[in-house]
Parts: structure tokens; C-alpha cells; sequence
């Protein structure tokens, strides 16, 4: 498969592969492992809190190490769909398994929303519904802004859902 440059409502075969951005997990590495560090000193003068401390931060350090490591975490588009990968869990969905997508925030955190369709509503999914206005979202944006990242995956959607043999499918 050739990778794409930037826009994957494309050719059968290609293929976008986005990861998250790096100088976030630094971030979250460095002040991870800097309250580590404040923990293991509150062991160190006899303050058995800091275990928990320590052991916090220094599982979220390795969580960041793990993002860091490259087939961990990515979103891959390609012309039959999309498939997630967060920390090595991969979630693969076609384009006609899923409605259109759109950009909120949920407080200051800007995320990528979509509905899965024919999954039924769980009651995640309803919680979901009711939160975002969906029923599921990207784990990331993947270092795009969230609406950016909303139009690249409608784009290709649309491409692969609207055109199928050479006929138009019916919109989902």
C-alpha cells in the first residue's frame, strides 16, 4: 500500500496514517516522571503516601512511553474505512458502518464524534448521545485541529459511500 500525502478520498490501496502528536506525550512523560520523582522522595523521608504517588505517575509515564512507541497508537484512513489503534487495542470500521462526523468540545477538550450505525444504542452509546450529540468519537485528534481532522474523515467517507461500482449508494 503507498501512503497517502494528505487527502484520503482516494484510490483503493492507499492509505493515511495519523498518530497522535509527540510533544504531548512528552509532556505528559516529563510530568509524569517528575512526580515520580516527588513520590519516591516522600518515601524516602518516611511519608508511605508517596508509594501511591510514585506508582501513579510512574504507570502514567509508561502509558506515555507506550503512545510514544510507533504501531501503539495511530488512525489509519483508507478507502474502505478507518481503523484505531489505541494502546495496541485496534478497532477496525468501514465507511458504511458509521454516519457522518463532527467536531465538539467536552470542556476544553476538543474531540472528533460520529455515530456508529446498526450497532444498536447501548446504554455508553445513549450516555455518549446525550454528552456529545454521538454515540461514539476518535480516541484522538491525532496533532489535527478536532474540525480539520472531522472534514478529512467526511471527505473520504463520502467518497467511498457515495460512489460503489459505479453507482451512487443511498446515504446512510
Amino acid at each position: 500500500m503507498r501512503p497517502l500525502s494528505s487527502n484520503p478520498a482516494h484510490i483503493p490501496g492507499e492509505r493515511l496514517r495519523l498518530r497522535p502528536s509527540p510533544r504531548k506525550w512528552l509532556v505528559v512523560l516529563g510530568i509524569a516522571t517528575a512526580f515520580a520523582a516527588v513520590g519516591a522522595t516522600m518515601v524516602r523521608d518516611g511519608d508511605a503516601g508517596g508509594w501511591a504517588v510514585t506508582i501513579f505517575f510512574a504507570v502514567c509515564a509508561g502509558v506515555a512511553l507506550l503512545v510514544l512507541l510507533p504501531a501503539s497508537t495511530y488512525l489509519e484512513i483508507r478507502h474502505d474505512g478507518f481503523e484505531s489503534s489505541r494502546l495496541f487495542r485496534r478497532r477496525r470500521l468501514g465507511w458504511s458502518e458509521v454516519g457522518p462526523f463532527s467536531a465538539v468540545s467536552i470542556g476544553s477538550h476538543p474531540m472528533v464524534v460520529f455515530d456508529r450505525l446498526g450497532a444498536g444504542t447501548p446504554r455508553l452509546g445513549r450516555l455518549n448521545s446525550a454528552i456529545a450529540g454521538a454515540n461514539d468519537a476518535l480516541p484522538d485528534t491525532y496533532g489535527k485541529d478536532a474540525g480539520e481532522l472531522a472534514a478529512l474523515m467526511n471527505a473520504t467517507r463520502e467518497r467511498a459511500v457515495g460512489i460503489r461500482g459505479g453507482a451512487r449508494a443511498q446515504p446512510s
